[in-house]
């Protein structure tokens, strides 16, 4: 499974009735609760696009699924409508009460590209075909300009300090875990994320010895010496301090102040979230956007409130990290990642939190020795279903004030070591709403 936005290949699974609209049914794909249409069932495979993606304008188009004010809008003639705004984009949402994670058509869907829909095959992932564009992730307008504007300027990169690799969805990916695996479940936090690092760098040479190399000599004269260093950095930025006061935020200190008392061993990088509030002279600022809770979340609101503010039980203008990964560095960036009982005694030798857990170890034994009423003996990736999915919504473990993001599945087996998230439902339907706004920007893509 790619780690970046595709449409995949699948069939539908557990088709039924939608309870409050006659004109439509419920049906799971890949272990999300979808809408279909009346003359879908068991088996029937399509294409299914998760959230947060854009779907093309050719494909809208070429399957009528713009609403009637979005063809106005494009100056389509009139016909056969659909949903899909001018935006086209795939979301977290609730229809007639019932959840909706992702969109699902049939493969005829793709008849307009011709042959190559025809070689289509379960599994199969693609976000063209037959050289028409059918779906990307999506980002809104501002957001793509900052994108931008980060990928024009210059920036450092060091293989002894990597960035932590993409967590894809547990749910695309569950049934391929391996059954030797040793599973822990910890709640996925709604902060941004850190990296921080005792590493092998190359020493900075003054600003005359580098317009010599590049100016006078051509070439590396004055060579630069390697050194260790204790490095800082965002999810996709090694972090200069004297740019500490130039990032989305307005501020890094608070990035400075999290990690200021960590002395790590030759070639340790730990990776963490940080939550709460940046600090500082932006005490009150919360280092992720608070959010609105819509109008079709009632229940989200009666407990909650109608703002979400994610705050993990820290007072105001003050931050905490919590570290979810621990990895040791040679001098050629290859990566050995602790266990999850090494990273709960290295957190403790070091004075930080880990991310709070809840559920594990699961072994095979454990998940498989369950019994229910009506299926006899639980196998293995269907328990871990089960409770996964259990976990994913409710209060956060360290602020009953707000939900929790989701959870992250963390898998240890012979094949190595995973990250698989699994967001809430209700944290997706609010994230989706957050971006209607075209000025919207994600910090974490920002930073």
């Amino acid at each position: 499974m790619p780690s970046s936005y595709c449409a995949i290949v699948t069939p539908l699974q557990n088709v039924r009735p939608h309870q409050n609209a006659d004109r439509l049914k419920l049906a799971n794909c890949l272990g999300n609760q979808l809408i279909v249409g009346l003359d879908q069932k068991d088996g029937d495979i399509g294409i299914f696009f998760p959230t947060d993606g854009q779907l093309s304008n050719t494909f809208v188009e070429a399957n009528n699924l713009y609403t009637v004010s979005a063809r106005k809008e494009l100056g389509l003639p009139e016909g056969p409508t659909g949903f899909f705004d001018t935006r086209r984009r795939v979301r977290a949402q609730r229809f007639r009460g019932e959840r909706s994670d992702g969109f699902w058509l049939p493969l005829s869907s793709l008849d307009f590209v011709g042959a190559a829909a025809k070689a289509l095959k379960v599994g199969d992932t693609f976000t063209e075909l037959g050289g028409y564009e059918i779906c990307c992730k999506y980002y809104t307008p501002r957001q793509l300009k900052v994108m931008n504007q980060q990928a024009n300027k210059p920036r450092k990169e060091l293989r002894t300090f990597p960035k932590h690799d993409v967590t894809i969805q547990f749910r695309f990916v569950a049934d391929s875990i391996p059954e030797d695996s040793i599973v822990y479940i910890t709640e996925k936090l709604h902060g941004t994320s850190g990296r921080f690092g005792h590493v092998l760098d190359y020493e900075t040479l003054p600003k005359w010895k580098q317009f010599l190399n590049t100016r006078l000599f051509k070439r590396s004269f004055f060579e630069q010496k390697p050194v260790w260093q204790h490095l800082n950095g965002s999810k996709n930025v090694v972090l200069e301090r004297s740019d500490a006061r130039n990032s989305w935020y307005g501020t890094d200190e608070f990035r400075y102040r999290a990690t200021e008392k960590l002395t790590l061993h030759k070639g340790e990088v730990i990776y963490f979230e940080i939550v709460g509030f940046v600090g500082g002279e932006k005490s009150d600022t919360p280092i992720m956007q608070t959010q609105m809770v819509p109008k079709e979340l009632p229940e989200i609101a009666k407990q909650y409130g109608t703002m979400m503010l994610y705050k993990y039980g820290c007072p105001v203008g003050e931050s905490r990290i919590y570290v979810y990964k621990i990895a040791h560095l040679n001098e050629d960036g290859v990566a050995t990642e602790l266990s999850w009982p090494q990273l709960v005694q290295r957190c403790g030798e070091l004075g930080v939190a880990h991310v709070p857990l809840l559920a594990g170890p699961l072994t095979q034994y454990e998940l498989e020795r369950h019994i229910t009423e009506l299926t006899g003996e639980v196998k293995f990736h269907v328990r871990l279903r089960r409770i996964v999915e259990g976990l994913t919504d409710g209060p956060s473990t360290l602020d009953p004030g707000h939900i929790r993001e989701g959870v992250v599945v963390r898998t240890e087996s012979r094949a190595g070591f995973t990250h698989l998230k699994n967001k809430a439902h209700v944290f997706g339907v609010m994230e989706g709403y957050l971006s209607v706004d075209d000025s919207f920007v994600d910090p974490e893509a920002a930073s």
